[in-house]
């Protein structure tokens, strides 16, 4: 007991090293961003170039690319392929470690995720800490070697792999994978990808490797263009995701009894079956789209804030999207979910987003509540009121509606609007993924 005192003790140490010395992007912004690779370059040849002892599929995109992430991680080891996957995704949402996971299936069919360890987090820590105080990597870089090292110590047979922001210049764009996925184009980050589809297909595109087949989500045609220039230069094989013959037949009925309900799964889900196509056809391999193992995803990898519902009565659903792109989707599903019943919105948003162009998509007749999460990214509350509260107006909301409240915190909101809601009302939790990741454990212990 005394041992395990210890060792808890000194990983929550690591843990607030990690984030005083290098702070995250979630949490400062573009001051987090460190452009080029050649650190990580660095970095990777400090530790052993761990990147190179396993395959890897690279995954990209505005939207869509932690689900995809998750949804292919499931099927590569808990179908019939039965890999020991390594899944390196971000943020995280309860716990640091969420970043790095281990997905298999044992010889009884029952699925795994493992987080790295505790001890995992020490130990990298404490080999590579000389070399970080001396060469100041980024957040995002000494998270993406602590990943990489601890999957080639864990001997996995294959990594998907999720960027942080962008592509070209992004940490994990040293590994060659066997596949790149792009999942969506959309205006965000523009202030460090560019302000137009065609700037932003450029950056996301500079995972494309020469010879490395790449699968396309759903994209607009000025982004497809750039997409298919980059994969001609690079002679790689290319897969559109917009054409019928990647419907599967089952489509439907994953997509109905999936554990992620949000509707833009859908279209993540033919992202999905145009890299199981290119997999199987190119290199041989006996990955399908298996219904139970995507139906299972969110189960099997242990993945949050995907239109989760967090109760019953009521209903409080809470989603991370926090775009444009992503909020028309959720926000289209919102609104037919909560039809006849009072929609209660708690909101907090990121300063450095589109706050008008995200406010557009909120549903004008519902009770707001506007919060900030923690850090120095998050909109304060009453300023996120005054300008989502505007547009609301713009759009006619009923004067029933034309009042709303602002809280300091996101815990603050959460008990305002359970104190004041009927069993049959309805609850949305989102704007932010900051937002979700303070009200989950509220929820859920």
């Amino acid at each position: 007991m005394r041992t395990k005192k210890v060792k808890m003790a000194s990983y929550q140490d690591i843990i607030e090293k990690l984030f005083g010395i290098a702070p995250s992007f979630q949490s400062v912004g573009r001051a987090a961003f460190h452009p080029g690779i050649d650190s990580m370059v660095h970095f990777m040849e400090h530790c052993g170039n761990p990147h190179e002892k396993w395959d890897s599929i690279h995954v990209a995109g505005t939207n869509g690319k932690g689900s995809v992430s998750h949804m292919l991680a499931s099927l590569l080891s808990c179908g019939r392929m039965r890999m020991k996957v390594g899944l390196y995704t971000s943020p995280h949402l309860l716990d640091f470690r969420e970043r790095m996971k281990i997905v298999s299936m044992d010889e009884q069919g029952n699925s795994h995720c493992e987080m790295i360890s505790q001890e995992d987090v020490v130990r990298f820590w404490e080999q590579n800490e000389d070399y970080i105080l001396a060469h100041r990597p980024s957040f995002f870089e000494i998270t993406t070697a602590m990943a990489f090292d601890w999957f080639a110590r864990m001997d996995i047979d294959i990594a998907v792999v999720e960027t942080g922001l962008g592509g070209r210049y992004d940490s994990t764009n040293v590994i060659t994978p066997i596949l790149s996925v792009i999942t969506s184009i959309g205006l965000d980050h523009q202030e460090i990808l560019g302000s137009t589809y065609s700037e932003i297909a450029f950056e996301k595109g500079g995972i494309i490797k020469e010879g490395v087949p790449v699968a396309v989500g759903k994209v607009n045609k000025e982004a497809l263009g750039v997409l298919r220039a980059i994969a001609l230069e690079s002679d790689s094989p290319f897969a559109d995701s917009s054409f019928e013959s990647f419907i599967d037949p089952n489509e439907d009925m994953i997509v109905e009894n999936m554990d992620l309900r949000s509707a833009v799964q859908r279209v993540n889900l033919r992202t999905v079956s145009a890299s199981v196509r290119m997999l199987s056809e190119l290199y041989d391999m006996e990955v399908t789209m298996e219904p139970e193992p995507l139906i299972h995803t969110a189960k099997n990898t242990q993945l949050h804030g995907r239109w989760e519902k967090l109760s019953d009565y009521p209903e409080v659903i809470c989603d991370i999207g926090h775009n444009e792109e992503a909020l028309s989707y959720t926000m289209r599903q919102l609104e037919e979910a909560a039809s006849g019943r009072k929609l209660h919105m708690i909101i907090g948003m990121a300063a450095d987003k589109d706050i008008k162009a995200a406010a557009r998509h909120y549903p004008k007749n519902a009770y707001y509540y506007y919060t900030n999460a923690k850090g120095s990214r998050a909109m304060k509350s009453e300023l996120l009121r005054n300008e989502v509260d505007g547009i609301r107006n713009e759009a006619g909301a009923s004067p029933e509606y034309s009042s709303s409240e602002f809280f300091d915190s996101v815990e603050e909101a959460i008990n305002r609007v359970m104190s004041i809601v009927n069993s049959d009302d309805m609850v949305f939790i989102g704007g932010s993924s900051f937002v979700v990741a303070e009200a989950l454990p509220l929820f859920l212990g």
